[in-house]
């Protein structure tokens, strides 16, 4: 908010009393370090109990170089060099999510005062595209997201991106954009794609996007009118409707359903013995959930530290199943199954127990 972004409030502003912070991937810090924030609220007695803690836990002999690195961060952020890097990313930032209002294929999830602007989310249209975006932008564009899911991507960025590199996704974005845009009306009309449409509809991608551009230079009058030529752009119905989709499309959440119901502790069911449990595959998770109580004995999620699809203890839906194995066919890596045969342990229960949880509450 300093820099002048549209920004969430941060949790000490909403009364947390500490928070933890890490530095090392949106601020110019090495890797591992963080700093532990304390509010207004925390007092003497309080300070002294997380020193307390700290000596207990804390390495006798700390890096140095960390700490070095967290002090040069600190002495560049109260500079007016820093003060400088900020603005400019923001302005950046904005430039980013204007000149990308545009896509037909793809989807910037709007920047608001309720979201981190500075993580990109990105949606595909196609179904499981998150992945295959993912590979696109590593492999041809040399652009690395942080994560991909099953309808998105999120890039990082931080002020230490160059203009240049947000340049080269927009570049990279429209360019994708223009080629799905052929894929769909060819595949639709069954004719191949040629390297000269490609090159033709991303120069006509070009010239619709040209004069977009937010600079520093721009006024907030110019900047306020930039905006509202971008949300008021005459589309169709079917336009209007298609982006808002992509968003509820690809929630993870939406795909795996309802919660399964808890038949023990996670504990307890992650601590049986491999001779209680049987060793499935997920394609026979599937079908024998529909026949049986199925209970997970193994943690299932996609992406660390992403919520679990499976927990011990709960009862494996069938829809849940099913979506773990779409994404593992779609080249998603699962997280959690201790083999590397991507078989997971489950026990068969008993139809009579009583759950502790009801299967119609949602995630």
């Amino acid at each position: 908010k300093d820099w002048g972004a549209d920004a969430p409030e941060s949790a000490l502003s909403l009364g947390a009393d500490l928070v933890i912070q890490s530095t090392h991937k949106t601020l110019p810090a090495f890797t591992q370090t963080a700093l532990l924030h304390a509010g207004p609220r925390v007092n003497e007695e309080l300070s002294e109990r997380i020193r307390h803690y700290l000596n207990i836990y804390q390495t006798s002999s700390p890096s140095y170089l960390f700490m070095s690195s967290l002090d040069c961060l600190a002495d560049l952020l109260e500079s007016e060099e820093g003060r400088e890097l900020g603005r400019a990313y923001v302005r950046n930032l904005e430039k980013f999510y204007l000149e990308n209002a545009f896509l037909k294929h793809y989807h910037v999830l709007e920047n608001s005062s309720k979201k981190d602007p500075s993580k990109l989310v990105i949606f595909s249209e196609e179904p499981f595209g998150g992945s295959k975006l993912a590979d696109l932008l590593r492999d041809r564009y040399h652009l690395e997201v942080e994560m991909e899911a099953p309808g998105y991507v999120i890039a990082m960025t931080s002020f230490a991106d160059s203009a240049e590199g947000f340049d080269r996704l927009t570049a990279a974005l429209r360019e994708l954009d223009a080629e799905a845009g052929i894929a769909i009306s060819d595949a639709e009309a069954g004719i191949a794609i040629s390297d000269a449409e490609a090159e033709i509809a991303i120069s006509d991608n070009d010239e619709l996007m040209e004069g977009s551009a937010l600079t520093k230079n721009d006024t907030p009058g110019e900047k306020d009118a930039l905006i509202e030529n971008v949300t008021n752009t005459d589309e169709t119905e079917e336009d209007e409707r298609r982006l808002p989709v992509s968003e509820q499309n690809f929630s993870l959440w939406d795909l795996t359903g309802r919660i399964g119901e808890r038949l023990e502790g996670a504990g307890e069911a992650f601590s049986r013995k491999e001779s209680d449990l049987t060793l499935m595959s997920i394609a026979e998770c599937v079908k024998e959930s529909r026949e049986a109580v199925l209970e997970a004995a193994d943690y299932v999620w996609l992406y660390p530290p992403g919520i679990p699809f499976l927990v011990p203890g709960e009862r494996v839906l069938p829809e849940t199943a099913e979506v773990i194995s779409k994404l593992k066919e779609s080249g998603y890596h699962i997280c959690g199954m201790r083999r590397a045969d991507g078989k997971i342990y489950v026990r068969k229960a008993e139809e009579t127990q009583s759950p502790d949880q009801s299967s119609e509450n949602d995630r």
